[in-house]
């Protein structure tokens, strides 16, 4: 099954090793002095973080997100059936590392984390979703998902399923900036959650 992780490993054009470099180049938004980055953290074209930031282990985030202040992506954790659970001392020793994951974190396109958000290990976050301010994000959010709380759980959709799927068919976040512009109308529709609409209808090439 393809998934986002391959979708957003397989597009050099959509991610860049994050650093301060390759912030301007692909014009990433953010105070990176106050970035705490340690790992492979790939990010998108366009995406905001505002304030400071945490990304540990593989992180993968896609275009034109915008994350609030203190966000915190850990793509690993202690690992507790061991004796020492501090990571630095397992290593000062040169032992195996007190350290496990389930898999890297992928943050799908124009994705909104709140203020203090946590996304731990393995965790898939769909294209469109928002999470809560101070929300622990621990298991996967379906495309255009509204989540909150600690742990996080659904409490919402965005949109109907049938927008939703038109959406995810329109893929807006790789239009090239001009087709953007041209499409004011689109970004500019309000969209009831249990709407129907044809969104083909508001958008021109």
């Amino acid at each position: 099954m393809f998934t986002l992780y391959d979708e957003l490993k397989s597009s050099s054009e959509r991610a860049c090793p994050l650093t301060e470099e390759s912030k301007a180049e692909y014009h990433v938004r953010g105070p990176f002095k106050k970035w705490d980055l340690k790992g492979n953290i790939s990010v998108g074209s366009y995406t905001s973080i505002n304030g400071f930031f945490k990304a540990r282990g593989v992180v993968y985030i896609g275009k034109y997100c915008a994350f609030g202040n203190e966000v915190s992506l850990v793509s690993g954790n202690h690992k507790v059936s061991m004796p020492n659970q501090q990571v630095w001392l397992q290593q000062r020793l040169g032992f195996t590392k007190c350290v496990e994951s389930k898999g890297p974190i992928c943050i799908g396109h124009n994705v909104w984390l709140g203020d203090k958000v946590v996304v731990l290990s393995g965790v898939n976050i769909g294209h469109g979703a928002v999470v809560g301010a101070g929300a622990i994000v621990t298991k996967n959010v379906e495309p255009f998902s509204i989540v909150a709380g600690n742990p996080a759980k659904e409490i919402g959709k965005r949109f109907s399923p049938e927008v939703i799927k038109e959406m995810l068919k329109l893929s807006w976040w790789d239009w090239s900036f001009e087709k953007m512009k041209k499409n004011q109308a689109f970004f500019e529709l309000n969209i009831g959650n249990s709407e129907v609409l044809n969104l083909s209808d508001y958008v021109v090439d």
